[in-house]
């Protein structure tokens, strides 16, 4: 998740230099960019605030592993508006979280 961002896309270059082929990256592109993307990568626009629908996309690729890029950065704003940041970056974390044990998914 999150991985169109910027930390996000650096690691799916180095995945793809790795060899790996078979990953999907679910990003709601609120403030990461398509085009960082590998095209040898599935894009998913989704966002992590929908559980039902992370568990049901979870549970359709059953992944082996995931990687959480998802959250926002911004330490300026997180004081402004803390209750987003904590939905945002520990509520949808959990939804991560139980997508993963609902569909088997052991490694993150």
């Amino acid at each position: 998740t999150g991985g169109a961002g910027y930390v996000g896309s650096h690691t799916l270059l180095e995945l793809l230099r790795a060899g790996y082929r078979k990953v999907t990256v679910i990003d709601n592109l609120e403030n990461g960019h398509a085009e960082a993307v590998p095209a040898a990568f599935d894009l998913q626009v989704q966002s992590t605030d929908d559980a039902a629908l992370l568990t049901q996309l979870f549970q359709s690729l059953a992944p082996t592993a995931v990687i959480d890029f998802a959250a926002y950065l911004d330490v300026g704003q997180s004081q402004n508006e803390p209750r987003e940041y904590v939905r945002n970056n520990v509520v949808n974390f959990k939804h991560v979280l139980d997508a993963m044990v609902r569909s088997g998914t052991k490694l993150i």
